[in-house]
C-alpha cells in the first residue's frame, strides 16, 4: 500500500531531490546550457524543440516521453520569457503535482 511506501526513507529522499536539486539541475542544463546554445545557432523555436525533445528522451521512460517534451517546451518558453528562476519554479510545481498524484494513487 501507498501508506507503507511513504514511510520508506528512499521515498523521502526521492521527494526531496525531485523538489530541489532535480528541477534546478535539469533546468540549468536543458534550458540555460543546451537551449541557449541551440538558440544561438538555430533560432528560438528550434532551440526549444530540440532541447525539449532531448529532455523527453533522457527521461528514459517511454510513457513519459510526450509529457516530458511538452513540459520541456513550456519550461523553455517560460525561461525565454521570464528567466530561469521561473522555469525552475514551474518544474518544482510540476514535480510536486506529480508526486502528489502518485502518492494518492491517481497515477
Amino acid at each position: 500500500p501507498v501508506d507503507d511506501l511513504v514511510l520508506q526513507p528512499v521515498c523521502w529522499i526521492t521527494a526531496v531531490i525531485g523538489l530541489t536539486i532535480g528541477p534546478w539541475a535539469e533546468e540549468v542544463f536543458y534550458r540555460e546550457r543546451v537551449m541557449s546554445h541551440l538558440e544561438n545557432r538555430t533560432g528560438w523555436l528550434t532551440g526549444i524543440l530540440i532541447s525539449s525533445t532531448l529532455f523527453g528522451i533522457l527521461q528514459f521512460r517511454p510513457f513519459l516521453f510526450l509529457p516530458a517534451v511538452l513540459f520541456g517546451f513550456a519550461s523553455g518558453w517560460l525561461r525565454s520569457q521570464y528567466g530561469i528562476k521561473t522555469a525552475i519554479l514551474a518544474h518544482v510545481l510540476f514535480n510536486l503535482l506529480t508526486l502528489s498524484l502518485a502518492w494518492t494513487q491517481v497515477i
